[in-house]
């Protein structure tokens, strides 16, 4: 699992890839308890072909730009970006209160990043006069 300093953001994560990013605090309850799950999918994925990096981003400060930057207001916080120079948001999900996240809401972003994986392949073949 790579972690990404706060400072440091824009140019952590990797061009030309997708990129996967828990945003969480070490004071946070919520985040610990999540954190061993979200990190699960970079160890059973290790080796294969995903498609995206995986990343955590410690929001520990309460000034952290970040918090604005990516409009979090709970944590932990996952946010899908599409690998370009402008880090545009291609999925996200919030923390719910009084809950955090859950892994099935890692499971549906998950499966939201491979549905876009599959459209713009498609859109790749289309644009080639392939079927």
């Amino acid at each position: 699992m790579k972690t990404i300093e706060s400072s440091r953001f824009t140019e952590s994560l990797v061009p030309g890839k997708p990129s996967l990013v828990m945003f969480y605090a070490d004071w946070c309850p919520f985040c610990q308890k999540f954190k061993p799950v979200f990190e699960e999918i970079d160890h059973e994925t290790k080796g294969e072909h995903r498609g995206f990096e995986v990343y955590n981003c410690k929001l520990n400060d309460d000034d952290n730009p970040l918090w604005d930057a990516f409009s979090i207001n709970a944590i932990p916080t996952l946010i899908a970006f599409d690998g370009t120079t402008e880090h545009n948001i291609i999925a996200r999900r919030d923390a719910k209160t009084g809950v955090g996240l859950t892994e099935g809401d890692l499971a549906s972003l998950l499966k939201d990043l491979d549905g876009r994986k599959y459209q713009q392949n498609i859109k790749k073949k289309t644009k080639k006069g392939q079927p």
